[in-house]
């Protein structure tokens, strides 16, 4: 918490990066950070707004990485999260798809990486891979993929050149007010998998 001698104050609620580096990070490291635990919860956002109101974390896991000083724009970074067993339960990259989907009805476009040299900050939104779309086919509804089940899940981050593949773990953990036992996420993610 950092407050002035006025009437403002900060919360930052997220240090990984500078605990986890001890504040030296070198210009030329390829790495990523581990996340906080996160809690698998569905959320809604009001579509109104308030000059009073905060604005609130992202639902999922925020994780940070860090990209060397000599990254070209040029150059791709992916990353997958993988779960335990591992199944690679969703993909990702910096470089957008040329040819975009852009019918009504159909997927959205797909989040991109950022890469600028230093730090960055992604958020994972707990789902996998989304469905593919069929041209000119309207859903209605949604192509996400579906909520991933509590567990540990391992972000693995790599480029398009030969820079190592750096790993971290994201703990996803159960949301407090559901019943459930293991068995019946383990239940949950076996009807899933049968689905897709």
């Amino acid at each position: 918490i950092v407050a002035t001698s006025g009437r403002a104050f900060w919360i930052l609620d997220d240090l990984s990066s500078i605990q986890q580096s001890g504040g030296a990070l070198e210009p030329n490291k390829f790495a990523i950070f581990t996340p906080k635990s996160t809690t698998k919860f569905s959320s809604a956002t009001s579509a109104s707004s308030s000059p009073f109101s905060g604005q609130n974390p992202l639902p999922g896991v925020i994780f940070d990485y860090h990209l060397p000083s000599s990254w070209t724009p040029d150059m791709e970074l992916q990353l997958e999260v993988i779960r335990e067993g591992g199944k690679i339960v969703r993909t990702l990259s910096s470089v957008a798809p040329k040819k975009a989907a852009g019918w009504a009805g159909g997927p959205a476009k797909p989040s991109v990486l950022p890469t600028k040299p230093g730090l960055n900050r992604f958020h994972w939104d707990l789902r996998a891979d989304p469905i593919p779309g069929v041209p000119d086919v309207y859903v209605l509804g949604s192509h996400n993929g579906p909520r991933v089940t509590p567990g540990r899940y391992t972000l693995r981050l790599s480029s398009s050149e030969d820079l190592g593949a750096p790993e971290a773990e994201a703990l996803v953990v159960p949301d407090p007010r559901i019943e459930a036992d293991e068995q019946d996420y383990e239940a949950q993610q076996e009807a899933l998998d049968s689905i897709r």
